[in-house]
């Protein structure tokens, strides 16, 4: 004889799983708005020019076949692909500054802060000189 699971698992409209992370699914839909505030920032003459060519560098990296980390490698593959886009959006974002960020963002000031929360810890895992050495060529 079978165990009989609780009524609220067998309602219809109840959700056995509980949703953990709503702000993953509000991620993924803020993906058309991070593009948008991207094309932004590179055209908003508020940020620095050195930060916009650096963008440009990265974004020509990524389409390009070369990589650091083979994209073949499984599980590997896209992680410097993954970081570097990181590291450039948490560059732009701090380059451009919060009131210009948020003046181009489309989105909610709560995803814009998870965005920004994420691409800020993703960011971290660049190695610390290779972090310092991009940081001074692009003080200038």
């Amino acid at each position: 004889m079978s165990a009989r699971l609780p009524d609220e698992i067998l309602e219809p409209n109840a959700s056995p799983v509980p949703n953990r992370r709503p702000w993953l699914k509000d991620m993924a839909m803020a993906v058309p708005n991070l593009a948008k505030l991207l094309s932004r920032l590179a055209r908003d003459p508020r940020v620095p020019a050195r930060s916009k060519r650096f963008a440009g560098l990265m974004a020509a990296y990524l389409i390009s076949p070369i990589d650091l980390i083979p994209d073949f490698i499984p599980l590997i593959g896209k992680t410097d692909d993954v970081v570097l886009a990181a590291f450039t959006i948490n560059h732009l974002i701090q380059s451009a500054g919060y009131e210009v960020v948020r003046e181009h963002w489309d989105g909610s000031d709560e995803v814009l802060g998870y965005l920004a929360d994420a691409v800020d810890f993703i960011a971290g895992l660049v190695p610390r000189t290779v972090r310092l050495g991009l940081g001074r060529w692009l003080r200038g």
